[in-house]
Formats: C-alpha cells, sequence, structure tokens
C-alpha cells in the first residue's frame, strides 16, 4: 500500500521572504517591510485535503512514449519541471538546501499580510500556490527516477525564495504577493542513520543491480528473470525499514508496492526497457492504494505487471505465480484500477494492450520463395523460439521442486486457473497421471 505524497511533504514559509522590494511601489513612502512569522505561516500538504482547488487547470502529466522517453516528467509545465530537474540533479543524499528559480513568477492575493490571521480564503490561495508550482514536479521525479530512493517525502521541505515580494494595494485593498523561486529542503529515510549511512546503502543498491540476472533470448525472459528475483529476493512488510524504497527489494527484504515497482523499474531503465510505476486501487479514506509497472514488449505494446502480488512470500520468500505478469487490460483490470489524480498531480498513462503478451509472437514463421518470370523474391521471417522449460517446471520459475506439484494438484483439481499447461507426461491431458508423475520426478 502507497501513502498519497500529498500527506507528508510539508510546505513552510522561511523567515525572510515575503518582503517588501523596491518594486513595492504601492507602499508608502514612510511605510517599511517586514517578514512573515515562519512559524505561524506553517503548513502540510495535507491539508490540501480541506480545500477545493480546480484540477481542470493543471496541466496532465504523460510519459512521452510516442518519442521513445519514457519519464512522466516530459510534459510537465515550466515551474514543475524546474523543481523536477533540480531533484533529478541530486546524486548523492543530502539535507542542503537549493534554490530553485521558477520559469514564470506566480501572482497571488491576500487579504492579510500577516498568516496568523489568514483567512479561509488566504490560506486556500497561498496553499495553491505552492502546491501547484511544485507538487507534479515532485511526484514526477519520485516516479521517474527510482535511484532517488533516499528521499523521505515526510520531511522534505519547501518554502517560498527570499525574493519574494508583497505590495499592498490602497484602492482594492489587500495585498499581492510575487513568488519568483521556491527553496527545496530534502531529507532521507528515517532508516538511515547518517548521510553517510544513506550514502553506503546507495552503493550496495548498485552492487545489487549488478547481480540482478538480465539474460535472455529475448525481452519475455529479461523481464521474467527480473520479476522472479525481485519476488525470491525479498517479501512483503509494511514495518520493513525501507519498505517503500527500492533499497528494500534489492539489497535489504522488507517492502511493499512501492518499492516492488520501483526495484523492477530502476532495473528496465538500465536495460533500456521501456516501464512506468502506476498509481492506482485508490481506498480514499486512507488516502492510500496500490502501485505496480506498465512495460512495452517489443510488438510495441504495453503490458501491466504486479511484482508485488506474484510474490507469494512462501518459504524464504521463494513462491513465485506469474497471474499478474504482461496482462492485456481485460485480465489485468479485473483487480487492477489506475487513478490518473494524484492530488494536483494528473496522470495520463500508456494504454495497454487488451490481450495479454503472447510469448508465441517470438515463434518462427514460415520462409517463402516466390518466382516471377526472371525476378526471385525471398521472403524470410525468423525469430526465435521460446526455450523450453526444464522437465516439471510447470509454473516456469526455473526450478523443479514441491511448488510444481502443487502447481499441478491445483490445476487438475480446478482450484486454480493454470497459465501453462501442467500435461507433464506429455499424453496430451492433464490428469491424475500428471501427478503421480510429477511426484516421481522430485523422489
Amino acid at each position: 500500500m502507497k501513502k498519497l505524497i500529498t500527506s507528508t511533504i510539508s510546505i513552510v514559509t522561511s523567515a525572510a521572504v515575503l518582503m517588501c522590494s523596491g518594486l513595492c511601489s504601492a507602499f508608502a513612502a514612510n511605510e517599511e517591510p517586514d517578514y512573515f512569522d515562519s512559524e505561524s505561516a506553517e503548513v502540510y500538504l495535507s491539508d490540501l485535503d480541506s480545500f477545493s482547488i480546480d484540477l481542470s487547470s493543471q496541466p496532465k502529466i504523460l510519459s512521452n512514449f510516442k518519442d521513445g522517453f519514457y519519464n512522466y516528467g516530459d510534459t510537465l509545465d515550466g515551474n514543475n519541471l524546474a523543481v523536477y530537474n533540480a531533484l533529478m540533479k541530486l546524486d548523492e543524499p543530502t539535507d542542503q538546501p537549493f534554490n530553485v528559480k521558477l520559469t514564470r513568477s506566480v501572482s497571488i492575493k491576500l487579504d492579510e499580510r500577516d498568516p496568523s490571521k489568514f483567512t479561509e480564503k488566504d490560506t486556500e490561495t497561498y496553499q495553491e500556490a505552492l502546491f501547484t508550482n511544485c507538487k507534479p514536479g515532485i511526484d514526477c521525479a519520485l516516479f521517474d527516477r527510482p535511484e532517488l530512493y533516499w528521499i523521505d517525502p515526510s520531511n522534505l521541505a519547501i518554502s517560498v525564495g527570499s525574493d519574494t515580494t508583497i505590495t499592498r494595494d490602497f484602492f482594492a485593498g489587500g495585498y499581492t504577493v510575487k513568488i519568483r523561486s521556491l527553496t527545496i529542503v530534502p531529507s532521507w529515510l528515517e532508516g538511515f542513520k547518517s548521510r553517510e549511512n544513506a550514502v553506503e546503502y546507495g552503493k550496495l543498491l548498485d552492487e545489487a543491480l549488478e547481480k540482478v540476472p538480465v539474460t535472455g533470448a529475448n525481452r519475455y525472459e529479461v523481464l521474467k528473470n527480473i520479476h522472479d528475483y525481485i519476488s525470491k529476493f525479498t517479501y512483503y512488510d509494511l514495518e520493513a525499514k525501507f519498505s517503500s524504497s527500492a533499497v528494500g527489494a534489492l539489497v535489504e527484504p522488507g517492502v511493499v508496492c512501492e518499492g516492488y515497482s520501483e526495484a523492477f523499474k530502476i532495473i528496465c531503465d538500465r536495460l533500456d526497457i521501456p516501464c512506468v510505476c502506476v498509481f492506482g486501487n485508490l481506498i480514499e479514506e486512507d488516502n492510500a492504494g496500490h502501485m505496480w509497472n506498465y512495460v512495452q514488449m517489443e510488438d510495441g505494446k504495453w503490458y501491466g505487471m504486479d511484482v508485488t502480488w506474484d510474490d507469494l512470500d512462501g518459504a524464504g520468500g521463494r513462491e513465485v505465480k506469474y497471474e499478474y505478469f504482461l496482462k492485456g487490460s481485460k485480465n489485468f483490470y479485473i483487480k487492477h484500477t489506475p487513478v490518473t489524480d494524484y492530488k494536483i498531480t494528473q496522470l495520463v498513462y500508456p494504454e495497454i494492450s487488451e490481450k495479454d503478451f503472447d510469448p508465441a509472437f517470438y515463434s518462427i514463421t514460415s520462409s517463402t520463395t516466390t518466382t516471377t518470370a526472371s525476378v526471385s523474391v525471398v521472403t524470410t521471417t525468423t525469430t526465435t523460439q521460446p526455450p523450453k522449460s526444464a522437465e516439471g517446471d510447470l509454473n516456469r520459475d526455473g526450478d523443479v521442486n514441491v511448488a510444481d506439484l502443487v502447481y499441478c494438484q491445483g490445476s487438475v483439481l480446478a482450484k486454480i486457473k493454470p497459465q501453462y499447461s501442467c500435461d507433464v507426461n506429455e499424453d496430451g491431458v492433464a490428469d491424475v497421471f500428471d501427478i503421480i508423475y510429477m511426484r516421481k520426478l522430485l523422489i
């Protein structure tokens, strides 16, 4: 289960902000600019739930898969793209603040200048200005770059920059605040004891990625190896130290759906396999939901992939199924409902194929020769046949063990709908004799 970032990122106003500059010509000549009270001005993204913001005006975030780039940040507006790019430049864990210059200044009207005296309208206006110009950029950076494994959204603070000015409107009443930049203060996850500890885990993550088996005659086999490796290495654990990070799926076992999805994506990214993380199955009362992946195959179509739900967490976390492996919408959407409204951030996902991916895509087709007069045209289509699994490896997990026997029994007794044939003795029918055959193989 993944908590929406809305309820965790803190938004604060800094001490020396919203002050008058030489541009504050609306002030009386003898009126001196002063500062905002930063303590009373502190707000949180969770406060957004109390207000109504028009989401129709917010930019839709779309993976630019048509051009070969698979990042949600590709169609962000200028201000959010500036925030996104600043976060994407963080190569190592840090808690040092950095300033983001907005490409377009943001002006808002307030009735009061003292945050402690803000009306409900003032609070909503101020929050909307900050939220809409930073949250989509933050969300997309965390979706697109799992290498930001160390960031703790709950302690990522945002404040308006020191070049923010305020002017008083003597004729219409109220004040105009002009925001030109934002200051971001990142923080690492609580599981890391220090910055140095977070850096060390980054090195361990790089080492772990080198161990992932990425061999195979085609993308199907490569993805199956990745899917199986993650499932067998880790297990689902809400209380794990790095439950929401790829670290929990590849370095120190114990993870939730977010960690599974980000680990799968980070591996695909390094192999230039188009892959995105997808949010859905929203539970509004808990402000949380599920996360999975969409991945593009050689046929140009996208398919659903849910490593979390395919990990059965058996003995040693080594039992794996393929119920949600490269599935089309007809089967995948039975239990998966994508959600495009990620609290201000409006996501648009790749459209997945209606049908499941068929490994027969790689099958060898015919070679024909056509002769017309003196011109000979030879048409040959050659692809690779998926390798036949070892005898008894009914669930295609690469091993022949008791899990295959259970798979066979479940199929014969109609307790499960098998993805692969259980006719292990190759007599043309899956029946009790296949169960007996499997037992002999395992003795």
